[in-house]
């Protein structure tokens, strides 16, 4: 069986693609973010510390895209062996794709629905202490929120990208 990149937006049912693949026999390995990296947690401190670049060749994230070093990303793509996967949250890049290919993995796209993304992004967030946008959105109304979500803003020095902007951000995948 062929290795696999997972990729969506964050709340799209990347979790449903994994168990899925994890019923097929694939092991996961890892996942590429930038939630991982942003994350208020002792991992994603040491991923800020290690991985942030500000002209990283790769961007991880869709609604809050940041940039990365080279070795994170490549690393972790080329263990990738048969029969494992990686799951992703990135917009389209030519060099992520590049890197994917060269590595013989096959990259897989989930779509769903944006406004399932939304009803399903928001109470994440919020149940969620660790995310780097919940102190912000717990502070907000409900109507804050759904704004904040579908248009973006800036919250404790984290850009949130347009909802509409991190959605076509992954068009060229499918493409």
């Amino acid at each position: 069986m062929h290795s696999a990149f997972v990729n969506s937006l964050p709340k799209s049912g990347t979790n449903l693609l994994a168990k899925c693949l994890l019923l097929f026999g694939y092991k996961e390995r890892g996942h590429l973010s930038a939630g991982s990296v942003l994350d208020r947690n002792f991992r994603g401190a040491l991923r800020r510390l290690l991985w942030l670049s500000d002209s990283g060749p790769y961007t991880l994230g869709v609604n809050s895209p940041i940039h990365v070093r080279a070795w994170p990303v490549e690393q972790r793509l080329s263990r990738l062996g048969a029969s494992q996967f990686i799951s992703a949250h990135v917009g389209y890049d030519d060099a992520l794709l590049r890197q994917v290919l060269r590595n013989e993995i096959k990259p897989l796209q989930v779509l769903r629905d944006p406004r399932a993304v939304l009803a399903s992004f928001i109470p994440y967030v919020l149940n969620d202490p660790q995310h780097f946008l919940h102190a912000s959105y717990k502070a907000m109304s409900t109507e804050q929120r759904l704004q904040s979500t579908l248009y973006g803003g800036s919250f404790a020095g984290t850009e949130l990208k347009p909802m509409q902007d991190y959605c076509k951000a992954l068009d060229p995948w499918v493409s």
